[in-house]
């Protein structure tokens, strides 16, 4: 790959990684609203010109104190295996990019 074709190829990665955020930030200011709204009214699904908007019912669950208990013993488990070297990793590579 071309020294110039690289560059652009950065460049056009850190825009849409400045776009991405910054859509993700509206839609996270955007969606309560929306929602509300359709909860308001009790629709499920509402159809617009701009697409559907569909409410999804995700089950939560909330577990015991026995399982709440285990989950922290295991959390404690996990931290000794990593310090005694029982716990093994694997190196995996991301890349990052922070706008200057």
């Amino acid at each position: 790959m071309k020294d110039e074709d690289f560059k652009k190829l950065c460049a056009d990665y850190a825009e849409a990684k400045v776009i991405t955020e910054a859509c993700k930030k509206r839609i996270e200011e955007i969606a309560p609203v929306i929602k509300a709204k359709m909860l308001d009214e009790s629709i499920d699904k509402m159809e617009s010109e701009h697409g559907n908007f569909t409410l999804k019912y995700v089950p939560v669950w909330t577990y015991s104190e026995a399982v709440e208990a285990l989950e922290q013993e295991v959390e404690k488990m996990k931290k000794t295996e990593k310090a005694n070297g029982i716990a093994t990793n694997v190196i995996r590579n991301d890349l990052m990019f922070k706008k200057s």
